[in-house]
């Protein structure tokens, strides 16, 4: 069964959007998606989610929204930095006969220059030594992840209830006389709804 994916920001919900923003899953941009689905990955779905963000941040030109991007990607490199070290460290562990020398001065060379020094001359009793030790600093690396998440959990339920906030102000402000429902909002709505408010907000 084909995949109904949201293809514009005209018509993909508001509610997807900051649930999207709330936790970093693009499976908000695949219709009838409401969290309790397997969360599936596949190249449209990048593709799409790339796409959003560029359209959002050319609407708005929200420094917030940048700052949480940077934030993402900058625990993407952690984890795919923490991910090769422990793979290094490993293979390094298994050991290497004499006529792999040379292979296993370019797997610590690897290592080297992802910031964890470790000696090319040592025997494998040293080796041992020196990969409990990096592993241990590698951990420094998953603590910068946690604590990055952390930031991001923190930002989204701040976020889900300025959401709510900002709803009511904006219902408020162009007197609508009824609560929006970021059901029932697309993102594009929402963000020209923003502006109207804010250009009648300078008029008065």
């Amino acid at each position: 069964m084909p995949i109904d994916y949201y293809e514009e920001l005209d018509e993909l919900l508001l509610y997807n959007w900051d649930r999207y923003l709330a936790t970093n899953n693009n499976n908000w941009f695949i219709k009838g998606f409401d969290g309790r689905q397997k969360v599936i990955s596949n190249e449209e779905l990048t593709q799409l989610e790339a796409k959003f963000q560029d359209d959002y941040f050319n609407l708005i030109n929200d420094t917030s929204f940048k700052i949480k991007l940077q934030k993402w990607a900058k625990i993407e490199a952690l984890n795919l930095k923490y991910n090769a070290v422990i793979s290094i460290l490993s293979r390094i562990k298994i050991g290497f006969p004499l006529e792999q020398q040379q292979i296993r001065a370019e797997v610590i060379t690897a290592l080297n220059k992802a910031g964890f020094k470790m000696p090319i001359m040592n025997d494998y009793a040293g080796d041992l030594k020196e990969i409990e030790s990096i592993f241990n600093k590698a951990q420094s690396i998953k603590t910068q992840i946690n604590l990055l998440k952390a930031e991001l959990k923190e930002e989204g339920v701040q976020e889900k209830q300025s959401l709510q906030k900002q709803l009511l102000i904006i219902s408020q402000s162009l007197q609508l006389g009824y609560r929006l429902n970021p059901k029932e909002l697309n993102v594009v709505e929402w963000i020209e709804m923003n502006q109207l408010a804010k250009e009648k907000s300078k008029q008065n």
